[in-house]
């Protein structure tokens, strides 16, 4: 389908356990504090209880949904003056995951894959031209 749900992008869940009568009683259950304090704009993917999302600078995070712990994190190295050198200051907007791996477009213009039980680099290619 489309990433919000429906191709009007609405992002609505039709699920029913959370409703009028006992959204008042909901909680924060944890949160992450991203470790380098630039703009976030990902929206996390759960896949078999893991969230994957990215931070600035394309780094990579594993999360359990449910506790919150990190369980790796990835960082592609990405020289941190390169930003403002094109759209959206360091911002990346997330992963992808297919077949235990988890696919990242780097702001520096490579296309990695990760595995996604461990964070390790499974390979890396660069999608630019050299001009």
């Amino acid at each position: 389908m489309a990433h919000g749900r429906n191709y009007g992008e609405e992002r609505f869940s039709p699920l029913s356990a959370v409703n009028d009568a006992n959204v008042k009683r909901l909680g924060l259950a944890w949160d992450f504090k991203y470790p380098v304090d630039r703009v976030v704009e990902a929206t996390p993917i759960e896949v078999d209880g893991v969230l994957y999302t990215t931070g600035a600078y394309s780094m990579v995070f594993a999360l359990d949904a449910k506790t919150g712990e990190l369980l790796w994190q990835y960082d592609p190295k990405v020289w941190q003056g390169i930003q403002g050198r094109g759209c959206c200051d360091a911002a990346n907007r997330g992963v992808a995951v297919w077949e235990g791996k988890v696919y990242v477009g780097v702001y520096d213009g490579r296309l990695e894959a990760l595995d996604a039980a461990t964070g390790e680099l499974l390979w890396s290619v660069n999608t630019l031209i050299d001009s």
